[in-house]
């Protein structure tokens, strides 16, 4: 078999794999469900067994259906609804025997076909090489493809550790505004005689935000460098050093509880706008990624029909 059918082989039996990736989530969910179907008949079916034992077995119960009432009816009937139970849970676990089975196989299939991946990408690269070592225009074409594409991966990878960044950043511009949110709470009750205790749990959160804050120096430098790698400004100054003698003088008590209220609300106000820019920032980042892999996407089939 020649190169050309080995790929065409190939490529029908990857092609294949988002079927079966869809068929084993189909299955894999009906499976959870038949599970539980399977536990509640299975509590149903014990509860008919005892319900027989009691009728079968020597005991006051026996002996006051012999007295009082028909205990071979009832037996008969609770017999009856134990069959039924016994079938309906027969049933259910043969269909989670089957189900297991399936799940088996397409596990099965997909891990063929993700080692026929691996062959095929091998398959693609020796047909590439095959026909770059020959002079034609084809042959330039790729070439070309394969700079833009060895651009457009990078600029994916410098793209994804910026957004890794930024949510970092992000997350720790959140943390801090969490417990400012929660002093300034704690600050307009302390306004209304709250006391030591709510006095306490107030400078708690902001020496948590000052804390916080303390790790947002390092993160925004990094956010700024990859930001730098993909060519874009963000015109951000996170006042680390104001917030944090604002907190120590909350400490030091040389402010009345309502000027320190209004300075945490000040702090709070600036977090959010930072929040905010950070936020539009990685919007931006997403949009310049989702481009870039679009135009990978659009390079990659270009190079395929080159091949064939």
């Amino acid at each position: 078999m020649n190169l050309d059918q080995q790929i065409m082989d190939l490529r029908q039996n990857v092609g294949e794999k988002a079927m079966y990736e869809r068929k084993l989530n189909e299955a894999q969910v009906e499976y959870r469900a038949v599970c539980k179907k399977e536990a509640e008949l299975k509590a149903i079916l014990l509860k008919e067994k005892k319900d027989v034992h009691k009728l079968e077995s020597v005991s006051l119960l026996k002996m006051w259906y012999s007295i009082f009432g028909n205990k071979s009816e009832k037996l008969e009937k609770e017999k009856a609804e134990l069959s039924r139970a016994e079938y309906k849970y027969k049933i259910t676990k043969a269909s989670l025997d089957d189900l297991k089975e399936e799940i088996e196989n397409l596990k099965h299939k997909l891990s063929t076909i993700k080692n026929n991946e691996k062959i095929l990408k091998r398959l693609y690269e020796q047909k590439e090489r095959d026909l770059l070592s020959l002079a034609g225009e084809n042959s330039k074409k790729i070439k070309e493809i394969n700079e833009k594409l060895d651009r457009l991966n990078s600029d994916a990878i410098e793209l994804q550790e910026a957004v890794v960044a930024g949510k970092h950043l992000a997350m720790g511009l959140r943390n801090s505004l969490v417990n400012l949110e929660k002093a300034s709470r704690l600050g307009t009750w302390d306004m209304f005689g709250g006391g030591f205790f709510i006095d306490m749990m107030k400078h708690s959160h902001i020496d948590q935000a000052k804390r916080n804050l303390e790790d947002l120096k390092y993160l925004s430098d990094r956010f700024t460098r990859e930001l730098k790698d993909v060519n874009i400004t963000l015109d951000m100054n996170i006042n680390i050093s104001g917030f944090l003698s604002f907190s120590d003088w909350f400490f030091d008590g040389f402010f009345v509880d309502m000027f320190v209220k209004k300075r945490i609300d000040e702090a709070r106000v600036k977090l959010e706008e930072q929040i905010r820019q950070v936020e539009a920032v990685l919007e931006d980042i997403k949009n310049k990624h989702d481009k870039g892999m679009s135009e990978i996407s659009h390079l990659n089939e270009t190079k395929m029909n080159l091949l064939f």
